[in-house]
């Protein structure tokens, strides 16, 4: 039974990785995006709507990141009381 769980707790935690990664990439994409931005080439609202999305873009990663803590935080658990 634990092992059923330690191994379902792995299957999620690389999905949760991949999902992180595709995250942090969005963030960084994001980011230079907004960088790249300035009075020349965009407008306020343009400016203004890819801080609103950059700000989503990292609660996402967040989202992901603290998922992935508390499977790593569960499978030591459970390794523990092995």
């Amino acid at each position: 039974m634990r092992n059923e769980r330690l191994f379902l707790l792995s299957l999620a935690e690389k999905e949760c990785t991949k999902q992180l990664e595709k995250a942090q990439k969005q963030v960084k994409k994001t980011s230079t995006k907004l960088f790249s931005m300035n009075d020349m080439n965009s407008t306020v609202r343009q400016r203004a709507m890819m801080r609103a999305r950059l700000a989503t873009d990292c609660e996402e990663k967040d989202r992901w990141l603290n998922r992935l803590m508390m499977i790593r935080q569960w499978k030591d658990e459970i390794k523990r009381d092995l």
